[in-house]
């Protein structure tokens, strides 16, 4: 899987992380959230070889700028 589709994953992941944050699905929640903190340390050094070989990210905003946090509790 490419670094676009990694980073396209992580955006849907934390979509549905809301969404069962929503509907107090505790499961779903904390499912989601570590899939999504796995996704980011890929992503992560995903970027970090990217810099090392001088080529830009293929999406927007760096996975730095994304980070999940678990906020099930507010």
């Amino acid at each position: 899987m490419q670094g676009d589709s990694l980073s396209s994953l992580h955006r849907h992941l934390v979509n549905a992380l809301a969404d069962a944050k929503q509907r107090r699905d505790e499961e779903a929640y904390f499912t989601f959230f570590e899939f999504a903190q796995t996704l980011e340390g890929q992503l992560q050094h995903y970027e970090d070889v990217l810099k090392r070989l001088g080529t830009r990210i293929p999406y927007p905003d760096s996975i730095a700028t994304r980070l999940v946090e678990d906020t099930w509790d507010e």
